[in-house]
């Protein structure tokens, strides 16, 4: 709502009022902002509706200054609002949970329930994980916040469009429908795991470095704007597509127990760990990612998998798909290599001096004879199916 509407809908507050004395009663008005309304502490006297400026600066996100030399209210929209001092009760905090952690040493200095901007700027860091809040109304007063971790809580909404200077948000494990990170345009981390989120627009957040959305119930993500990721881990939710062509400097991908049909990483070839098994992949090319060393592909639907550039790779593990053949001669680096529950009727490990582990239960292989170069330091999880 602008200011000239919000001027309107008051009215009048700037008439003479005459003479003798007026009663001051609450306000029964209600101001929207957006569709959500907005709670003043205001009164009607005589008619008209009398508001503090301070609460109409903090709500519209405005400057509200004194100059004491010409003593003069100063409004400066071009700024946010700045606090002054904020009583620790529980109309600011309704949570007493974090109610009390704010009234605590660490956060109200000397100990006289009121932040002061001082008090309020000291605070970069905080951390809430863990201690049943059911909400963070007050965490907008934090402006100089730079890390949040709020994780394993109980609330089911978070405001942080005051805390822009954010680059390190956790507020996974939480009941979240939203999430709104539209201003926080400095995030480098965010993790919002375990919620109940069913949208997540990041497009404003171009510097994310990592982001952690598992498990949320998304049907999509966008991440074409975020090039600078590093870390995208999106198992667990409903994704039927998703467009990694964008993300060169990806490290890590994690996108399993989604719905995917298909995933072109050709452009990502500075990935070291790909996960993406449990979806429906007939298809996955890794030819280009030769810095690959992680890669998981189990429970897809794939013929066949070709990881002779993969010569980085340290563990395979592509259990439950329709493999019946699979070529690890060209990678000497394999640590770990999982390959049950496919129809290979023979193995070649002999070049894979550094093996430790096999497991290759549940092929159409008749016996450890069809394991051929099988190391004595190898522990080997072998369950012989009769070929048919």
């Amino acid at each position: 709502m602008p200011l000239a509407s919000l001027a309107a809908a008051v009215g009048g507050e700037m008439q003479g009022k005459g003479a003798g004395e007026k009663e001051a009663l609450p306000t029964t008005s209600k101001i929207f902002l957006e569709g959500r309304e907005i709670k003043f502490t205001a009164y009607n006297i005589g008619g008209n509706n009398y508001f503090k400026l301070r609460d109409i600066g903090q709500a519209f996100d405005f400057g509200v200054g004194w100059d004491d030399a010409t003593r003069v209210i100063t409004i400066d929209t071009s700024k946010g609002y700045t606090y002054e001092s904020i009583a620790i009760n529980e109309t600011n905090f309704s949570d007493p949970v974090f109610r009390a952690y704010v009234a605590g040493p660490e956060i109200d200095l000397n100990q006289d329930g009121i932040l002061s901007v001082d008090e309020i700027e000291e605070v970069k860091v905080l951390d809430l994980s863990k201690m049943d809040i059911t909400s963070l109304q007050g965490i907008e007063f934090f402006t100089a916040l730079v890390t949040l971790d709020c994780a394993d809580n109980l609330f089911v909404a978070l405001d942080v469009s005051k805390n822009i200077n954010l680059y390190w948000l956790n507020c996974g494990g939480n009941q979240l429908t939203a999430l709104d990170i539209s201003k926080n345009i400095n995030l480098e981390t965010l993790a919002c795991f375990n919620n109940q989120l069913t949208v997540l627009d990041i497009s404003k957040n171009i510097n994310l470095e990592l982001l952690d959305c598992c498990s949320v119930q998304l049907a999509a993500l966008d991440v074409n704007n975020n090039i600078n990721l590093v870390i995208l881990k999106c198992d667990g939710n409903q994704l039927r597509a998703l467009d990694v062509s964008k993300n060169m400097n990806l490290k890590w991908l994690f996108c399993q127990s989604n719905q995917l049909t298909a995933l072109d990483v050709s452009k990502n070839i500075n990935l070291e760990r790909l996960g993406c098994s449990n979806n429906q992949l007939t298809v996955l090319d890794v030819s280009k990612s030769i810095s690959l060393k992680t890669l998981w592909c189990s429970g897809n639907q794939m013929t066949v998998l070709d990881v002779s550039r993969n010569i980085n790779l340290e563990w395979l593990h592509c259990n439950s798909n329709q493999l019946t053949t699979l070529d690890v001669s060209k990678n000497i680096n394999l640590v770990k290599l999982e390959c049950s529950s496919n129809q290979l009727r023979a193995l070649d490990v002999s070049k894979n001096i550094n093996l430790e582990m096999l497991d290759c239960t549940y092929n159409k292989m008749a016996s450890e004879a069809a394991v051929v170069g099988l190391g004595k330091s190898v522990t080997i999880d072998f369950k012989f199916e009769p070929q048919k």
